[in-house]
C-alpha cells in the first residue's frame, strides 16, 4: 500500500509565483522529507538536479559560490568528485564533460523510478531529457554545429511535443525571459501532471521540484534588482 503523506503535505506552505520569495529553503525542506523512510531517496534525486546544475554554474564561472543540497559543499564547489554513480562510464564520448555527468544523473533517476514503481518520476525525467534535446537541437541548429554530439540519454526522452516550448524560448527577447519562459512550462507540466489531494510520494516529488523553481527565480530575480541598482549608481 502507497505510503501517505497527511502531515508533511499539509504542513507545508503554499508556493508562490515564479520570482516571489521561497517560505523554506531547499536544505531545510530535505529535512522535513529524510527520515521518512525509504522513498526519501526519491525526493533526493529531485534535488540533485539543483545541486548539479549549481555545480555546472561553478565550473563555468558564471557564479563563485553554491552550497550543496544532497551533495556536501565541497563537490557542489567542484573541490571533491561527485558519488560514484555520477562517474560511471557514459554510452559515449561527450564532448563536454557535463553532458556525461548529467547522462549519468538522468539515468540514475530513470533507473529509481523504475525500481520504486514511479510513474510520476518516470515521466518527469523522460519530459526534463526531452525538453534538454529539444534545446540542443534548436541551438545546434542556430550555430550550425551537429547536434547528435550534445544529446543526453535519448533513449529516456519522452515522446512530447515541446515545439510550442521551444517556439516560445526562441522568441524571446532577452536570455534572462527565454530562461523564464521554460521553468513556466516547468512548473505547468508539474501542476499537469501529478495527482493532487492523493497524499502520495508524488505530490511530495512535484513539490521539491516547484521549490526548486521557486527558489531560483527569487535568486535571479534579487540578483537582477543588485545589477541594476549597481548600474544606477556608476
Amino acid at each position: 500500500m502507497e505510503k501517505r503523506y497527511y502531515f508533511i503535505l499539509t504542513a507545508l506552505p503554499e508556493l508562490p509565483q515564479l520570482g516571489q520569495p521561497a517560505p523554506l529553503g531547499l536544505a531545510e525542506f530535505r529535512q522535513l522529507i529524510v527520515d521518512e523512510g525509504p522513498e526519501s531517496v526519491l525526493v533526493d534525486a529531485v534535488l540533485l538536479e539543483e545541486d548539479l546544475t549549481m555545480r555546472e554554474a561553478i565550473l563555468s564561472g558564471e557564479i563563485d559560490h553554491a552550497e550543496g543540497i544532497v551533495l556536501t559543499d565541497e563537490q557542489v564547489m567542484g573541490r571533491e568528485d561527485l558519488p560514484d554513480f555520477l562517474r560511471t562510464e557514459p554510452d559515449r564520448h561527450y564532448r563536454i564533460a557535463a553532458d556525461a555527468t548529467w547522462w549519468n544523473y538522468y539515468n540514475y533517476v530513470n533507473d529509481l523510478a523504475k525500481s520504486h514503481h514511479s510513474a510520476f518520476l518516470r515521466n518527469w525525467v523522460g519530459f526534463e531529457v526531452n525538453l534538454r534535446n529539444a534545446l540542443v537541437e534548436a541551438r545546434a541548429a542556430k550555430l550550425n554545429l551537429q547536434a547528435s554530439d550534445f544529446i543526453v540519454a535519448q533513449d529516456i526522452g519522452e515522446e512530447q511535443d515541446v515545439s510550442d516550448i521551444i517556439s516560445a524560448w526562441s522568441t524571446a527577447p532577452t536570455p534572462i525571459k527565454a530562461m523564464q519562459v521554460l521553468d513556466q512550462h516547468r512548473r505547468k507540466w508539474l501542476d499537469d501532471n501529478v495527482a493532487y489531494y492523493n497524499f502520495g510520494i508524488d505530490e511530495i516529488l512535484a513539490y521539491a521540484r516547484t521549490l526548486i523553481l521557486v527558489a531560483r527565480w527569487y535568486r535571479l530575480e534579487e540578483k537582477s534588482k543588485n545589477q541594476s541598482a549597481e548600474n544606477k549608481s556608476l
